[in-house]
């Protein structure tokens, strides 16, 4: 989620200062989050787990109980939690993650969500006759997994995970989440109730049909979703630049046109105008008034970027393949 309206009430630079960090491994970092504007964590491939205490300047690895991809980094009401492939890890600290049960299988989860008061895991897996998608919800303490809450049957629908999915909460008690038909009869987003449960579809996504009978997906797929200022949520596809912008907090949607060699990762606004997003090959854009408009601007890199965050509004970070970290600077530093 964004960072509020303050950047509306800053003089910010455009485009903005950009750097390379030492993150000091090469693993491929698949998501990013700060604490405040030292304290950071970023994960990735093989279990790899660092953390800054001085805003990216210098990172350490941290030992976790896991060998496998990590996918995303939380922190809610002092807990920290961590997922990836088959694991979702919670502690009072990072030094003290240790594997949770879950009584599910979900060989991907990909992102956390704050609702209601809780913590919430989404992921999914495209294995044949087995539950295709999941939203796990954790207790207080993050110790304790419910059943999944949520989930989306192999003939039904389908949480986008393969690494990169991201929902999104955008309301008091609403999150959206990017889906797909597993019989790929539409992609789109849900609108989830985490009071009642209660699941409504609030986009579809139907592909181009070519010569009468191949359909074409690429204007379809999703793959993350970020909400800014008051009502406006960006939600950018995997392929040829697919990018929606809603003004209602994701009752309507309105496509806006990047360049179709655009493939997205992520997107991350930090007030209702200000927004960021990343892709494959080094691909970084932003925008200055809520979506409409996006302009690209050199990331340094030709790596693939996987996730954004800014822990406040002129200061972000992205990670990447290879081992990438950027910084983002809006204040011309």
């Amino acid at each position: 989620m964004g960072c509020g309206n303050s950047t509306e009430q800053q003089v910010l630079t455009f485009p903005p200062h950009v750097s390379s960090l030492n993150s000091g491994t090469t693993e491929h970092l698949n998501g990013v989050f700060f604490e405040d504007a030292q304290k950071g964590y970023a994960v990735g491939s093989n279990g790899t787990l660092l953390t800054t205490t001085n805003g990216g300047i210098d990172w350490q690895k941290t030992t976790i109980d896991t060998s496998y991809t990590l996918t995303n980094y939380f922190v809610h009401n002092g807990i920290h939690y961590v997922c990836g492939v088959g694991f979702i890890g919670s502690g009072s600290t990072s030094n003290s993650i240790k594997k949770k049960k879950v009584d599910a299988f979900v060989p991907v989860f990909t992102n956390f969500v704050a609702s209601n008061g809780q913590v919430l895991c989404f992921g999914g897996t495209f294995a044949l006759n087995r539950i295709a998608g999941y939203c796990m919800q954790s207790d207080a303490t993050g110790e304790k997994w419910e059943n999944p809450k949520i989930q989306y049957l192999w003939n039904d629908y389908l949480y986008h995970s393969e690494w990169y999915g991201k929902a999104v909460a955008t309301e008091a008690n609403i999150v959206l989440v990017p889906i797909r038909r597993a019989d790929m009869g539409f992609y789109g987003i849900y609108r989830i109730n985490t009071l009642t449960w209660k699941e409504d579809t609030v986009l579809t996504l139907r592909p181009i049909i070519h010569r009468g009978i191949i359909p074409n997906w690429t204007k379809c797929e999703l793959v993350a979703m970020a909400k800014g200022g008051s009502s406006t949520v960006v939600a950018v596809g995997q392929y040829n630049g697919l990018l929606l912008v809603s003004k209602d907090n994701g009752a309507t949607w309105k496509e806006h046109s990047v360049a179709d060699s655009t493939s997205f990762r992520d997107v991350y606004m930090t007030s209702g105008d200000v927004g960021f997003a990343c892709g494959l090959k080094g691909a970084l854009l932003y925008t200055q008034d809520g979506g409409i408009t996006w302009h690209s601007m050199s990331s340094g890199t030709t790596n693939d970027l996987e996730r954004i965050y800014f822990p406040t509004p002129t200061v972000g970070y992205v990670v990447g393949d290879n081992g990438t970290i950027i910084k983002i600077d809006l204040a011309g530093n």
